[in-house]
């Protein structure tokens, strides 16, 4: 099932709400919704729940300061086609 870049941009900022976060917009670095570190693992691993592509050592690996959120609706796209 094809998913588009609106509905994982839609989704992570259902999640960063949930989290108590600023909504991001596609241009914004993650760090920009202002998530705590409890906040983001939940967060991702709702996202990985839902995309199959943000596991542990993929998040391990994550330089939160420099994350766009464009290459995480693009992991979640890219990883659903």
């Amino acid at each position: 099932m094809m998913v588009t870049e609106e509905e994982v941009l839609a989704f992570l900022n259902k999640r960063i709400r949930e989290e108590h976060g600023n909504p991001v917009k596609i241009d914004n670095l993650f760090i920009d919704s202002q998530v705590d570190s409890f906040g983001m693992t939940v967060i991702f691993l709702d996202m990985d729940d839902k995309y199959h592509c943000f596991n542990n050592e993929w998040f391990k690996t994550v330089d939160w300061k420099s994350t766009t959120v464009e290459s995480i609706v693009k992991r979640a796209v890219d990883g659903n086609s």
